[in-house]
């Protein structure tokens, strides 16, 4: 009987396991790679500090940035490049810009905007060669991976208040803990208003009823707000009085009843009903149904001067001292003061150590003795006794639509 050459046979059989096995990890090697090297650079594809940043980023736009000429570019482009925060075309705050790039690592970055709709966005990065060079490169992998519309704005769109504009693209080289760098790509909707956009600071007319007069915008009012809060450019005419008569109540009671007298054949503004001021001293100023006007407070303050709330080291209510207006910004609210005339604000300022109990006659019987008020290109205490250099300027609301930019 003939032996079979069982050598010969298990050589081949390990001959084709071993091709087989090689072959699948060939196979699985092909496929893995790949994949881990695309999972790897897709990482850096709209991460979450990436997201914040691009928050961050779309808040100044809505603000700062010129709608109108966006509107403008768009129309005839398919994109525009806000890079550059030295554009005044587009941003109305250079400063601003430049300060917001620094904080999200974007000075060298590539900032564009599109319509929100990026079907022709993505055809042009497709075929345009800059859209794949320096740090755009990988920018067409990118853009294949974001999607022409998103549902979540279709509801924006709809709503009265909001219209769906842009799409925001920021690709940013970011330096990481180990010291090397990476390449971030991130997009986010932004949406516009319909209403006119106001800066502080911005001078307006508007018509309370008895006239056009001038006014200042005193708080930022983007396009998404229906309504924009005006200061009066100078004091009311005949408008020089206390604080308050009674100086064991810190209430501005006599400025608010003589406010509301000046004021009371104003219209087409909003009625403050309802409305009241909780100073931080603790008292609180009501207002009426027959309200046009208020005074300016201490968020109005701090919204101004650009602190953050509870720093005491930009204005602490509860201590004297005097804040100078930064004349590139704050300059309107001292319009029109010479000498030491002044305007009372909504704050009185409590009792403490500071104070010389012999600068006002039975000043140890008061429990407030001074007020804060605007004054020679100051925020400074006032005593409650000045009935002759310091008057009131009124804070109103009104309608956008009502409000003309002044020449």
């Amino acid at each position: 009987m003939k032996k079979t050459n069982k050598k010969g046979f298990i050589l081949v059989e390990t001959l084709v396991v071993t091709v087989f096995v090689v072959t699948l990890f060939m196979f699985v090697y092909r496929l893995t790679v790949p994949a881990i090297g695309e999972y790897e650079q897709e990482n850096y594809y709209d991460d979450i500090d990436s997201i914040y940043y691009s928050n961050l980023y779309k808040e100044m736009l809505t603000r700062y940035a010129n709608v109108d000429y966006i509107d403008s570019y768009l129309n005839e482009h398919t994109y525009i490049d806000v890079s550059d925060c030295n554009d005044t075309n587009v941003y109305s705050n250079v400063n601003y810009c430049q300060l917001v790039q620094e904080n999200i690592q974007a000075t060298d970055a590539k900032i564009f905007l599109t319509d929100y709709n990026i079907k022709d966005f993505k055809q042009e990065v497709k075929t345009n060669d800059f859209f794949d060079s320096e740090i755009l490169s990988n920018f067409r992998e990118y853009i294949k991976t974001v999607s022409n519309n998103e549902t979540f704005y279709s509801k924006i769109t709809n709503s009265t208040n909001y219209i769906g504009k842009y799409r925001l693209f920021i690709v940013r080289n970011v330096k990481d803990a180990d010291t090397s760098t990476s390449r971030r790509f991130v997009n986010i909707g932004v949406y516009t208003g319909k209403n006119n956009k106001y800066i502080a600071g911005e001078k307006v007319v508007f018509n309370p009823g008895d006239g056009d007069k001038d006014f200042y915008v005193l708080r930022n009012s983007p396009s998404t707000e229906q309504y924009v809060t005006l200061i009066l450019a100078d004091n009311l005419p005949n408008s020089t009085t206390c604080f308050n008569v009674n100086k064991n109540v810190a209430a501005p009671i006599t400025v608010r009843d003589k406010l509301r007298t000046l004021t009371s054949n104003w219209t087409n503004a909003e009625k403050w009903t309802g409305y009241s001021y909780t100073a931080p001293s603790g008292y609180t100023l009501s207002y009426g149904g027959s309200d046009y006007a208020r005074l300016i407070e201490y968020d109005d303050i701090i919204d101004i001067l650009g602190c953050k709330e509870d720093d005491k080291e930009c204005f602490d209510v509860n201590e004297a001292f005097e804040v100078e207006f930064d004349s590139s910004k704050l300059e309107f609210l001292d319009n029109k003061l010479d000498g030491d005339t002044g305007y009372w604000t909504a704050m009185a300022i409590k009792n403490s150590d500071w104070w010389d109990p012999n600068s006002i006659p039975d000043a140890a019987s008061y429990n407030y003795a001074y007020a804060w008020g605007i004054k020679k290109g100051k925020i400074v205490v006032v005593p409650l006794t000045d009935c002759t250099n310091i008057g009131i300027r009124p804070i109103i609301k009104v309608e956008k639509d009502n409000v003309i930019r002044g020449q």
